[in-house]
């Protein structure tokens, strides 16, 4: 077993957990649920997508994506929307897709959510009886983007145990960027018009310049976030320093992806977290969201 999983859970955590993370006998480190939406196809052909989803879950769950060993009940929850907008007579379908992925709070029946991101660029071939095979050297237009995500939600997840923890399922990722590219796949080059894209994104988490960022990541779940119940006046000094280091990062740093991404999952936690913190550090935090994070300042002004 990692040693990110050895902290004990509370009894009431372990019982949330396993209402919802039933035992699987095939999964080993992800629990991702997937729904597939096509509705806004206009065909009367497309019956076999039903299947769509359950396929890509068998994949991703069905894998083992390390060589750590998870329980059942610490298996990585997540979730994945696709949305497909159009299809060719070709069987090549293009789609957006949001990921989310969670991890539970120490001593609390809460989830967390690590990693939300909306990716609006996907284009693949799905044929009736086609099966998904794992082989991260070849680029395969479904299972290249699966392995990709696959090791982000893992990279966030070790992320937020250890500092910099993610590294190696950010490098394994970083890989199948790679892999993309040279196979000339539409949506995974870097570009200057659209700075939210996969190769941006892995560029930024694996860039020296970031880990400041992460290692406030891990500031924000491990030392903040997880000792809120036992002790909430020093979690929230340490989530304050968490705030303090992405300011510090940011305001050295050319793009906000990273930031962007962050901020979209936490500012409702975030404003929740001090809104019943002493004026002092109320305000504190106020001014800080209010710099590093313009986009919810509207949820922020509460905390004035």
């Amino acid at each position: 077993m990692h040693n990110k999983k050895l902290i004990p859970f509370s009894l009431s955590l372990i019982s949330f957990i396993l209402l919802i993370r039933p035992f699987q006998l095939c999964g080993q480190e992800l629990n991702v649920k997937v729904n597939v939406d096509y509705s806004k196809i206009k065909s009367t052909s497309l019956n076999y997508l039903d299947h769509f989803s359950k396929e890509i879950e068998a994949y991703l769950n069905g894998y083992s994506w390390t060589n750590d060993k998870f329980r059942p009940k610490e298996r990585i929850l997540a979730q994945i929307q696709i949305f497909l907008t159009d299809v060719t007579d070709n069987y090549t379908f293009t789609a957006h897709l949001i990921i989310r992925s969670t991890r539970p709070v120490y001593n609390t029946a809460r989830l967390t959510t690590l990693f939300l991101y909306n990716d609006d660029e996907w284009v693949f071939q799905y044929i009736p009886n086609r099966s998904l095979r794992h082989d991260e050297l070849q680029f395969d237009a479904i299972a290249t983007m699966l392995n990709f995500y696959a090791y982000l939600i893992l990279g966030y997840d070790y992320d937020s145990f250890e500092k910099l923890g993610g590294t190696p399922w950010f490098t394994e990722a970083q890989n199948q960027v790679s892999v993309a590219q040279a196979g000339g796949a539409a949506g995974w080059k870097r570009s200057s018009r659209n700075t939210n894209n996969r190769a941006q994104l892995i560029s930024s988490l694996t860039a020296a310049n970031y880990e400041l960022f992460r290692k406030a990541f891990y500031q924000y779940h491990r030392r903040g976030l997880d000792l809120f119940i036992k002790a909430p006046k020093q979690a929230r000094q340490n989530i304050l320093e968490a705030l303090r280091m992405i300011q510090k990062n940011k305001r050295q740093s050319v793009n906000n992806l990273l930031f962007d991404i962050f901020f979209n999952a936490k500012y409702g936690e975030l404003t929740s977290i001090f809104k019943d913190a002493p004026s002092k550090i109320r305000s504190e935090a106020y001014q800080i969201l209010s710099v590093i994070d313009v986009n919810h300042l509207n949820a922020y002004r509460e905390l004035r």
